[in-house]
């Protein structure tokens, strides 16, 4: 029975260790948003472990494929609506030479005001667009992530005034890598 205990044991052990490497590497896959897919762990394995690592390989790919398209889709979409919205745009302005009634003046001003906004929004996707590949292409910067919360809490002290603002920092620097918005690294 202390035989059939302790290898029962060590199979659940083994077990456990193959489902917790597989875990992890899908937990890492998450975290980068499923872009940077590394070969998950246990997918050559002609097991149910092996199937489901398999399983798992193909809706990270899915999920990858998915996010690119939407990362794209603000870029696309301002491309293709920028030209009904031109010829909409050309339209109106030819309307706005012809002899129109008095009471269908009212309507060609709210369509002018509709194409303005409609304008705004393209303009806005195709500028959220750039901002991203430009954050993406950023190269890291050096900081001192030290200097950076006492700056913030130096501006935030008047702003919770009657209350005391306190903020406890090392002595020495913090230096961190940072790109974009996000801090990649503690050093």
């Amino acid at each position: 029975l202390l035989i059939a205990g302790a290898v029962l044991f060590a199979f659940a052990t083994w077990l456990s260790v193959r489902i917790g490497r597989l875990r992890d590497a899908a937990e890492q896959a998450q975290h980068h948003e499923g872009l940077e897919l590394a070969k998950l762990p246990l997918v050559d394995d002609r097991d149910e472990l092996g199937d489901l690592a398999r399983s798992l390989s193909r809706l990270l790919e899915s999920i990858g494929t998915y996010t690119e398209y939407l990362r794209k889709l603000a870029s696309n979409l301002s491309h293709e609506l920028n030209t009904p919205l031109a010829i909409v745009r050309s339209s109106l302005e030819n309307l706005e030479h012809a002899e129109l009634p008095p009471e269908a003046m009212s309507y060609l001003a709210r369509a002018r005001d509709g194409t303005a906004r409609i304008g705004t929004i393209v303009r806005a996707m195709s500028e959220a667009s750039r901002m991203e590949r430009a954050m993406a292409s950023a190269d890291g910067e050096d900081m001192d992530l030290a200097q950076v919360v006492r700056g913030c809490a130096e501006a935030y002290r008047p702003l919770a005034a009657p209350r005391e603002l306190q903020c406890d920092l090392p002595a020495g620097p913090v230096p961190t890598v940072a790109r974009a918005a996000e801090v990649i690294s503690p050093r």
